[in-house]
């Protein structure tokens, strides 16, 4: 979006189409700070650079995004196996802390991976229980409970 009353249209015009439209910048900014691209030609390269630079987002499934964003539909914002919502706000709180310059990338990055992996580690672990308990519960058969007549 560029302002009609600029005073300078084609050189803001160069500059969106910088920012915008060319790879050289978005590949910068992607390895910079992970945003995605606008260029659908980039995704493929956004998934390599996410996994390299993001410990979080090793071994998600970064092709949903990619599949949305290029096929034009919304994505499910689920990448990772437990605790989604949870890792999402993590990655959230993160993301707002290395982009505002509280925190340096590289600390901020390692800061939410320990925690999204303490989440999935903690989850995985309460998934399995809820699976051991719903097996144990029967849910066929003679009647659960006896209720005395008249109750």
């Amino acid at each position: 979006m560029m302002n009609q009353a600029t005073k300078h249209p084609e050189q803001a015009w160069n500059l969106l189409k910088w920012v915008c439209a060319l790879p050289d910048y978005q590949s910068f900014q992607m390895q910079a700070t992970l945003v995605q691209p606008c260029l659908n030609s980039l995704w493929e390269k956004w998934q390599t650079i996410a996994v390299q630079v993001a410990p979080p987002l090793r071994g998600k499934d970064l092709k949903w995004i990619s599949d949305a964003a290029t096929g034009g539909y919304a994505w499910p914002n689920r990448y990772y196996r437990y605790a989604a919502s949870q890792a999402v706000t993590v990655t959230n709180n993160w993301g707002a802390k290395i982009y505002g310059g509280q925190v340096s990338a590289a600390l901020g990055l390692q800061q939410m991976a320990d925690q999204i992996n303490a989440l999935e580690a903690a989850s995985s672990v309460n998934a399995a229980q809820a699976h051991t308990m719903a097996a144990e519960f029967p849910v066929a058969g003679s009647s659960i409970a006896a209720v005395t007549p008249g109750l």
